[in-house]
């Protein structure tokens, strides 16, 4: 079977000033969404594999994934940065449908060809996109997803000639400005819930500065439960499910409240604490604005973004952070506008 990504390739417009996205990429999107095609059944299956998601969890990232390409958003991010370079994307073990946009952008930008090692973690998704079936290729421009310091081993060995973007660790917050703790719980609970809280984009925390921080993670509880219904989550392997157990160890040994629902955990702290092993396992904690501030500033280089129930004016220019800025709810759905990550390439 041709590589659909090669053909996308071929057919892609080169010319400056109201270019049309490719009608193969176009053509490869219409295919995923369309129920009865065997590439939507592969894609699923994949999906279902590579992130570990329930099924119906699996079909509805897809619908909302596909749902951001259309013709005018492609035209809106098409460039000529990478017009006649030879492109190599490796990518690392994310959200499962993250290898589309990873492959999709370097056409838009102009390339001459992709090719894409996937991660040995998650190699299905890809390769239902772009199989690689020329691992030696020559290229002289890499792009690449990882651990910062894979990242910086990949650009220690490039041979003279050949550029680089790198992509590394990130992680949002989800940050609560409102008293409507309801309505806030709802999303920041779709915000945990999607992918199950694997990727660069999923909250790892929830720090709240208005209303008080136990009530809203009463709230969240209850959410989260409710989120699970529709957006089930999937199995746990092994590793992963040590991780959550022993998290949910310490969390009841130190947290001042902790929650655990069938599919979810909620701890609730006195002071910010950052980290979760994902799985849809999250803490809890208030602070004031000149502790919401400093926390950004903190992790600014590794904060992707910032999912925000209420004001957010003041956030974006903190010094350090690079990130996105978006309402809570919309954290693992970004704009069509470029990579999910926006931070500075490494």
């Amino acid at each position: 079977m041709e590589t659909l990504l090669k053909r996308a390739t071929a057919l892609y417009p080169r010319s400056h000033g109201g270019t049309s996205p490719s009608p193969a990429l176009l053509a490869l999107i219409q295919r995923l969404r369309d129920p009865a095609d065997a590439l939507h059944s592969a894609a699923l299956e994949a999906l279902i594999a590579d992130g570990a998601l329930h099924p119906a969890h699996a079909a509805l990232a897809l619908d909302r994934v596909t749902a951001r390409y259309t013709p005018a958003a492609l035209d809106g991010i098409a460039s000529h940065e990478l017009t006649g370079r030879r492109v190599r994307v490796i990518l690392a073990a994310s959200v499962a449908t993250a290898p589309l946009r990873a492959l999709a952008l370097p056409l838009l930008r102009g390339a001459a060809s992709v090719i894409v090692k996937p991660s040995r973690h998650q190699p299905r998704f890809a390769a239902v996109l772009a199989p690689d079936d020329a691992p030696d290729e020559p290229f002289d421009h890499l792009i690449a997803y990882g651990a910062d310091d894979t990242l910086a081993r990949l650009r220690a060995a490039l041979p003279t000639g050949v550029t680089f973007e790198g992509r590394g660790h990130g992680f949002a917050l989800s940050i609560v400005r409102t008293t409507n703790h309801l309505a806030a719980a709802a999303c920041v609970a779709e915000d945990i819930a999607w992918y199950d809280q694997r990727g660069c984009l999923s909250p790892q925390a929830v720090i709240v500065t208005a209303g008080d921080p136990a009530a809203f993670a009463e709230h969240l509880d209850r959410a989260l439960a409710d989120v699970a219904r529709w957006l089930p989550r999937g199995p746990l392997d092994i590793g992963l499910a040590a991780a959550v157990m022993q998290w949910q160890g310490v969390q009841r040994a130190t947290a001042r409240h902790f929650w655990r629902g069938e599919t979810h955990a909620v701890a609730l702290h006195d002071a910010p604490v950052i980290g979760s092993p994902g799985a849809r396992q999250i803490t809890v904690a208030g602070a004031d604005d000149a502790g919401l501030h400093a926390l950004v500033r903190k992790h600014g280089p590794w904060l992707t973004a910032l999912g925000v129930a209420g004001l957010a004016d003041d956030l974006p220019g903190l010094e350090g952070f690079n990130g996105r800025v978006v309402a809570a709810g919309t954290l693992q759905d970004p704009a069509l506008d470029g990579p999910e990550d926006m931070r500075p390439i490494g």
